[in-house]
């Protein structure tokens, strides 16, 4: 989906013939510099009566040089009751939920209004998108993050491609020990170095 850079780079046309529609967007300031943009937007599948049968929260990712600079802020910091997640991650996140839209997206992405809701995102918003999948269906209460995530379904499918550690402690499904249901995908070229994966190897992965 549109999880490399700010602009809408899979076109429409791609979108209806994989089944897939554009919802609403938050564009939050990088954490540290305030010169950029992160993104999260939401895509629907499906949909009928209100109730859609698929719906996706695709995370940008380094879209500057300025979100470089948020990225090596790694001093741990507790993220959703987890105490050491990497500090840049975090930053960027709590940017992103501290927008006045962030509720609109949740709002689309609760329970009643999704049968499923896939997190996805490339590099750093493979990232963004695990830590989206872990808060969001975290079977506990009593941190500052979690509210921030509870109208959402507790039941995501994490898709992450390319994603960084993001943790000195495991990342876990609901209660520690679990997978998250979905897929991470690493794409490399035969000498290990990473290549860019096109907008239609993830549409193809997500399918």
């Amino acid at each position: 989906l549109d999880s490399y850079g700010m602009g809408d780079r899979v076109p429409e046309e791609m979108l209806a013939k994989y089944g897939w529609s554009r919802g609403p967007q938050v564009r939050a300031l990088c954490a540290t510099t305030r010169l950029d943009y992160d993104m999260a937007r939401v895509y629907f599948k499906g949909c009928k009566d209100g109730r859609c049968d698929h719906c996706a929260v695709s995370f940008s990712g380094v879209n500057s040089l300025f979100d470089s600079m948020d990225i090596l802020i790694s001093s741990p910091m507790a993220f959703c009751g987890m105490t050491k997640v990497h500090g840049g991650y975090v930053r960027e996140m709590r940017a992103l939920y501290s927008d006045p839209e962030w509720a609109t997206v949740m709002a689309e992405l609760s329970s009643e209004h999704c049968c499923q809701v896939h997190s996805t995102g490339w590099a750093l918003g493979g990232v963004l998108a695990s830590l989206f999948a872990f808060c969001a269906n975290l079977d506990a209460e009593g941190n500052e993050d979690k509210p921030y995530f509870d109208i959402a379904s507790s039941n995501v499918i994490l898709e992450a491609f390319g994603s960084a550690r993001m943790s000195e402690e495991p990342l876990y499904n609901g209660v520690p020990g679990t997978c998250f249901a979905g897929a991470r995908f690493e794409i490399t070229d035969a000498d290990a170095s990473a290549r860019p994966l096109s907008p239609q190897a993830q549409m193809s992965a997500i399918q």
